[in-house]
């Protein structure tokens, strides 16, 4: 079995194709043996081999073994899994094979991005949000909904025909759906960054990392009852104006491990002038908690922040 004799790499900074060269290495055998490294193997991810010649696409199982990457780590340090033929087959010695299949990548020190699309998260989320309610019965519940930076290019997301924001959309208002199912009064809240115009879900480019489009017009399809908590401490007017006047109740994510209480003081002034604007949050990424006595004497010094 042989391969192309050349591999493109597409980065987008000198780090990507650092990562990207060494996964050349790694995952490409002397003998020119592709490997598909970081596989992805769901519904919204098929694999495809195909011969170069007749376009014969194999069948994985008959013509070859099944494909996983027992090492996924959405990295690219590792050898990814040898395509091992059947020895009744239809692949013969020497054919040239096309390989297609979908790869898993992360961001930064390692986030990764579920898909959207993907039926079975939903499945997984439901089971999940019943075990909270059966095990501990919580009454809020806060959506982990931002920096969504890997979207819209597998299958399932392709088939749906849909832009990016209201996929993202659709997947907070399903998450919201479980939750309220289980308990009509439960409150939700989600993060601000990926439905707000003057942070993440801008049209300062024509796409956020690994998405090809941008999310802009996202707030358009979250539940109006969600609660909204702003954290870009930078565009803080902006943000809570744009959640205010479409409806939203809002919070501020506060703190974020300095060494002072400017950035809750800055909040807290910003929310006195926003309609809507209910609570502020002890933000900490570091667990430092020294702070936290003070943060609360501070807030409770306040009248109940923003204008009713």
């Amino acid at each position: 079995m042989s391969s192309h004799d050349s591999t493109h790499v597409y980065a987008t900074d000198q780090n990507d194709l650092t990562h990207a060269a060494r996964a050349i290495r790694n995952s490409v055998s002397p003998a020119c043996d592709p490997r598909p490294l970081n596989v992805l193997r769901r519904p919204g991810t098929p694999l495809k081999v195909i011969n170069e010649k007749d376009g014969t696409q194999y069948e994985e199982g008959v013509d070859f073994e099944p494909i996983t990457d027992p090492d996924l780590d959405f990295r690219w340090s590792h050898a990814g899994p040898k395509i091992k033929l059947i020895q009744d087959g239809r692949i013969k010695d020497r054919d040239r094979l096309r390989v297609s299949y979908y790869h898993g990548t992360h961001v930064y020190n390692g986030q990764t991005t579920i898909c959207m699309s993907e039926p079975e998260v939903y499945e997984i989320w439901k089971k999940n949000a019943e075990l909270m309610k059966e095990r501990i019965g919580f009454t809020s519940y806060f959506l982990h909904t931002d920096e969504v930076r890997a979207g819209g290019t597998c299958a399932a997301c392709k088939a749906r025909n849909l832009p990016m924001k209201e996929i993202l959309g659709d997947c907070v208002t399903k998450a919201y759906n479980i939750l309220r199912d289980l308990n009509p009064e439960a409150q939700v809240f989600t993060w601000s960054d990926m439905f707000d115009p003057n942070h993440n879900a801008s049209q300062r480019r024509g796409y956020y990392f690994h998405v090809p489009e941008v999310y802009y017009g996202s707030w358009e399809y979250l539940p109006k009852d969600i609660v909204i908590a702003c954290w870009n401490y930078r565009v803080r007017d902006e943000s809570l104006k744009h959640f205010s006047q479409l409806g939203f109740r809002t919070m501020a994510a506060a703190y974020y491990d300095a060494d002072d209480l400017e950035n809750p003081k800055g909040w807290l002034e910003s929310m006195s002038q926003t309609p809507g604007a209910s609570g502020i949050i002890y933000t900490t990424w570091l667990r430092k908690y020294e702070l936290l006595g003070a943060f609360g004497d501070l807030v409770a010094q306040q009248q109940r922040p923003g204008p009713q």
